[in-house]
C-alpha cells in the first residue's frame, strides 16, 4: 500500500504536469507558479510570483533539502494560520528573495529589501527570517521591540559563516530606527539560541527544523514546547511527516486548485536571477 505522503506529493506532480503541459517534468523547465499580492508578502509594488520546480517536489517526498521556494510557501501557510488564530504582531522576511546568492551578488538591493521589510512591518513586535547559506537553513527571530536577534541553527554553525548577511541586517536596522523615532537598541544584539531542534547526522533536514520552529514562533507558542526541544533535541519523524503533509496540502489546495488563494494561471516563464523579487526602489512601492 502506498504511503499517503507519496500519493499526495506525486498527485501534485501529476496535476501540475497537466496544468502546465505534458512535457517531462524532470527536465527542470516546468514550474508551479504561486501568485502573491503585495500585502501578502510585504514586498514591492504590484504582484509577485514564487516558482517551484517540479523536481523540488521529489526531495520533499524523500526528506531531502528544501528549496527556498518551499520555505517561502511554508511562511505563507503560517500567515494563513495567523489569520485564523488572530495573531497579527509577527511578520516575516521572505526567504525566496533574501538568501546567500542574492546577498553576495546584489548586496545593495538586498539591504534595501531588508530595510523595506522592516519598514512595512514596523508595527510588528517580532519578525521571522529563514535564511539559507551553503545549502543550510537557519531561522533568525528578530524581536523588534527589544532590538534582539535569536538564531536557531540545527547544526550550530559559526555566525562567521554568514557574517555578511548579519552586517547587512545591522545596516538595514540602523536605517529603520533612524526613520522611526523611538527608544531602539542599536546595534542589534545577536546571539545563537542553545535550545532548538537539531537535525540527525548526515541528513539535509535543516529546512524541516526551520519549518517546525516557524510553526511555533509564528503563533507565539514556542514557550509551550521549549521543554520538548530540550528533551528531544533531534527533530522527530512525526514532525517531519506533518510538515510534508502540510506543504503537499497547501500546494494542492491553495496553488493548484483553481479556487485556491494563491492559484496563478498565467503560465509565465520563471524569473531570471536579475528579475528575482520585486524592485523595492520602485517609486510605486510606497
Amino acid at each position: 500500500m502506498a504511503d499517503p505522503n507519496e500519493e499526495a506529493i506525486f498527485g501534485i506532480i501529476d496535476q501540475g504536469s497537466q496544468y502546465v503541459g505534458d512535457d517531462d517534468i524532470d527536465d527542470g523547465n516546468q514550474f508551479l507558479n504561486l501568485e502573491c499580492a503585495e500585502e501578502q508578502v510585504n514586498t514591492g509594488s504590484g504582484e509577485d510570483l514564487i516558482h517551484v520546480e517540479f523536481t523540488e517536489l521529489h526531495p520533499l517526498f524523500h526528506r531531502d533539502g528544501l528549496d527556498k521556494s518551499l520555505l517561502s510557501y511554508w511562511c505563507l501557510t503560517e500567515m494563513m494560520n495567523q489569520k485564523k488564530k488572530k495573531v497579527f504582531d509577527v511578520g516575516f522576511f521572505d526567504p525566496y528573495i533574501i538568501h546567500e546568492r542574492t546577498v553576495k551578488e546584489k548586496p545593495e538591493e538586498m539591504e534595501n529589501n531588508m530595510f523595506h521589510f522592516f519598514d512595512k512591518q514596523h508595527h510588528k513586535t517580532t519578525i521571522l527570517f529563514p535564511y539559507n547559506f551553503a545549502f543550510h537553513w537557519i531561522l533568525l527571530v528578530i524581536y523588534i521591540d527589544k532590538g534582539y536577534v535569536m538564531i536557531l541553527d540545527s547544526l550550530r554553525k559559526p555566525m562567521s559563516n554568514y557574517q555578511n548577511m548579519l552586517d547587512m541586517l545591522q545596516s538595514a536596522w540602523v536605517r529603520f530606527t533612524s526613520k522611526h523615532p523611538g527608544q531602539w537598541t542599536v546595534p542589534l544584539r545577536i546571539n545563537p539560541h542553545k535550545w532548538c531542534l537539531q537535525q540527525p547526522k548526515n541528513t539535509n533536514l535543516c529546512g524541516y527544523c526551520v519549518c517546525e520552529h516557524l510553526l511555533h514562533y509564528s503563533l507565539k507558542t514556542e514557550k509551550s514546547i521549549d521543554l520538548q526541544w530540550k528533551k528531544d533535541r533531534v527533530i522527530r519523524d512525526d514532525q517531519i511527516k506533518a510538515i510534508q503533509e502540510s506543504l503537499a496540502g497547501f500546494i494542492n489546495d491553495q496553488v493548484i486548485n483553481l479556487e485556491g488563494a494563491y492559484h496563478f494561471d498565467g503560465r509565465l516563464q520563471p524569473k531570471t536571477f536579475t528579475q528575482e523579487g520585486p524592485n523595492l526602489d520602485d517609486p510605486n512601492f510606497e
